[in-house]
């Protein structure tokens, strides 16, 4: 199928069998935003792509644009919380239309021995601290004399197969505010709003939860595992998965001191496909939002899925145009 994409923003044009006959294609397209004051946002002059394979970046790894299988809006956070004066804990938050989610951030701490337990050690001060996966639950186990990764959150730090193993050594920094970790061998799933590569991993943690039924989950647990099923191949945890994203839905981001408020651009886009003599008008519908703070940009992902015969002869063709000018937020 030929594409033409008739807009200003970056997308791409992916397609697979579905059967006999029938192809299934997507449509991707990504729009950079610079935010330019903590209420504005301007087209970035280096915009991102439409990942055509999986992506390694200093924020984290990202999963290539090519499945279709996407449902909702994918919600990644990144940047440094910040306070004027040194604090023990504050709250992050991220809002966006309907969608609200909270961590509870700590100064660090360790586990140590206190009366033949282990205790977390008082929190210590901090000015800033980073909002990303290094400092959520995870990290690499020692299991028989080999390093092991923790399949959800290799990065991060706090998960222990043995109490020795905890003596001295970090909570994670970042926790549900609704259920924190109050000992060693929690089992919880880590918390914070960075991108995944690894999905399959995160549906069977959930899975395993919810029939295992080792406590009860917390709320956004709970939610979670009721969106664990749907979220294949996407670049978030199923805790960070909006139902949906609108044009004009304010969003919300606060890391202590560091806040950012804008509205989402109207970035209104729709495929034109034509099939031989067929033509269908597919809308695009938000799939992704992206703030990196610390990097002052925000990232919208649009995406629409069909399918079309394969009949011999037709001409086919794919133009991806807005349906109305585009204009900034703020």
């Amino acid at each position: 199928m030929n594409f033409v994409n008739n807009t200003p923003w970056q997308a791409r044009f992916h397609f697979g069998s579905a059967g006999q006959e029938v192809n299934v294609a997507s449509v991707v397209a990504r729009a950079t935003f610079q935010l330019v004051s903590p209420t504005m946002l301007v087209p970035a002059n280096d915009p991102w792509p439409v990942f055509a394979a999986p992506i390694h970046t200093i924020f984290g790894t990202f999963p290539a644009d090519s499945s279709p299988n996407r449902v909702g809006c994918d919600l990644i956070a990144l940047g440094t919380a910040t306070s004027r004066t040194p604090v023990t804990w504050l709250n992050a938050r991220v809002r966006a239309g309907n969608f609200a989610s909270e961590i509870l951030v700590v100064g660090d701490r360790v586990w140590t021995k206190r009366g033949g337990t282990l205790a977390a050690s008082a929190p210590r001060a901090f000015t800033e601290m980073p909002i990303n996966w290094s400092r959520a639950l995870g990290g690499t186990l020692l299991q028989d004399g080999q390093s092991v990764p923790d399949p959800l959150n290799p990065e991060g730090r706090g998960a222990y197969l043995t109490e020795m193993d905890a003596v001295d050594n970090p909570l994670p920094n970042l926790m549900d505010p609704c259920q924190p970790i109050s000992s060693w061998d929690d089992r919880l799933l880590p918390v914070a709003w960075g991108p995944i590569s690894n999905a399959p991993a995160w549906q069977m943690a959930a899975w395993l939860m919810e029939r295992n039924r080792l406590r009860r989950p917390s709320p956004t647990e709970a939610e979670c595992f009721q969106r664990a099923a749907e979220c294949f191949m996407c670049a978030a945890p199923p805790r960070n998965l909006m139902q949906r994203l609108e044009i004009d839905d304010p969003v919300s981001i606060e890391f202590g001191d560091t806040v950012a408020s804008f509205r989402v651009p109207r970035l209104a886009l729709a495929l034109d496909a034509e099939i031989g003599t067929e033509r269908v008008t597919y809308p695009l519908t938000f799939s992704g939002l992206w703030i990196l703070l610390d990097a002052k940009l925000v990232i919208f992902t649009l995406q629409t899925v069909f399918r079309y015969a394969l009949r011999p002869y037709d001409v086919r063709t794919a133009i991806l145009r807005e349906t109305s000018p585009a204009i900034n937020g703020g």
